[in-house]
């Protein structure tokens, strides 16, 4: 019954959506971000909160890590998230082996990097900087990105608020 949610998931189009997060069996990388277009009075600077989650499972055994930290502001919340997908991309490669699954809660930055060439990118202006450093982090793991509903990526959601608010440096 496992194998066949998986092979289904697996079979699904890269960059698409899922209602729900049970059928992706691997590694999975939930990411967000908090950002907003203001200066911080701390250190008159703007920021981002980064946020990801990471839940793999082996033998039966789950392991969830947490990761929050802040990060140099970006000028838009697609550029935001796609600073945490590629950030997330470098941790997971370390981490994991293979068959690693990016959900995301936006459908343009799932969409981006399903082609695999930067030239054949539909993905927006914005992140077209950003994916060259995504693609090499992400040639030898198996990677998938897909689109979930931002109800399910509330852990990552969590983190990044709350590296957002108290300034987490990365360390």
């Amino acid at each position: 019954m496992e194998e066949e949610r998986a092979e289904s998931a697996y079979k699904q189009k890269m960059g698409s959506s899922f209602k729900i997060d049970d059928r992706i069996i691997g590694c999975k990388v939930y990411t967000d971000t908090a950002w907003t277009n203001t200066t911080d009075s701390r250190n008159n600077s703007r920021k981002i909160g980064i946020g990801i989650y990471i839940q793999t499972s082996e033998n039966e055994e789950e392991t969830v890590t947490l990761i929050s930290t802040t990060g140099k502001s970006v000028e838009s919340p697609l550029r935001a998230k796609a600073t945490v997908v590629q950030v997330a991309a470098e941790i997971s490669y370390r981490i994991a082996n293979n068959q690693i699954t990016f959900l995301v809660d936006n459908l343009i930055l799932a969409r981006a990097p399903a082609s695999r060439n930067l030239l054949q990118v539909a993905g927006h202006w914005q992140i077209r900087s950003q994916l060259p450093n995504y693609f090499p982090a992400t040639a030898n793991i198996q990677a998938r990105v897909f689109n979930i509903p931002r109800e399910l990526i509330v852990q990552a959601h969590s983190c990044a608020s709350t590296s957002y608010r108290d300034n987490y440096p990365l360390s």
